[in-house]
């Protein structure tokens, strides 16, 4: 079977590319979503501590913080991988996340009031023990889906480096296996040719007879 063309191998590409973003992605939130898990605990003890809710109605509370923080990590994933973690570390890097994490906690607010109001059928603004506190806790678990993120994004990127030599070698073997089956098909089409054939087939001269001077073969015949 031939070879594919340029494009074949460039499709190829293309398609582990995407099947290995999507295994990274995968992996990715499921690491978002074991880091909810004890957050959602932690909300789960300090709800049953300070407000003395019995565990049924702090889980259930607790767990409205953890779904609205959870559908506000999407865009944050992609604020992210818009802005890599810089190297060497830059200020405007950390404004632009100061920036994006009181815009979280400002939105985490806001979908935990819009999942209470429909839970109870009114308009509940939900602030928690108060503003500022909740404001802060948002901007934690910002901390917590970018840190996570950029975690995920650092280890994959270890990955590539390491893999950077072993892909090297396997290109120059490749190369090399290529130019010696070139090189072993160009010995047997040349060892083809008709006078090719018929030079191997030749019997080879005795070196007593080519060194015999003109007068003895003369005479011999």
């Amino acid at each position: 079977m031939g070879r594919g063309g340029p494009h074949d191998r460039g499709e190829a590409h293309r398609r582990r590319a995407s099947s290995l973003g999507n295994v990274t992605r995968a992996w990715l939130w499921t690491q978002v979503a074991a880091a909810w898990l004890p957050v959602w605990a932690l909300f789960t003890v300090l709800m049953m501590d300070v407000h003395g809710l019995a565990f049924g109605v702090a889980s259930i509370g607790s767990l409205q913080l953890i779904v609205a923080a959870a559908l506000l990590a999407y865009p944050v994933y992609r604020f992210a991988r818009r802005h890599p973690w810089p190297h060497p570390f830059r200020a405007g890097f950390a404004l632009r996340h100061v920036a994006g994490a009181a815009l979280y906690a400002a939105g985490w607010i806001a979908v935990v009031s819009v999942i209470r109001s429909a839970m109870v059928g009114q308009l509940v603004v939900a602030v928690g023990p108060g503003l500022t506190p909740f404001l802060v806790m948002g901007v934690w678990l910002y901390l917590i889906v970018a840190g996570v993120i950029y975690a995920n994004e650092a280890a994959r990127r270890a990955g590539e480096l390491e893999a950077q030599p072993r892909r090297r070698s396997s290109r120059r073997c490749a190369l090399s296996s290529t130019r010696i089956s070139s090189s072993t098909r160009c010995t047997r089409s040349c060892s083809s040719f008709p006078w090719t054939r018929a030079a191997r087939r030749a019997p080879p001269r005795s070196s007593a007879r080519r060194c015999e001077p003109p007068w003895t073969r003369s005479a011999t015949s």
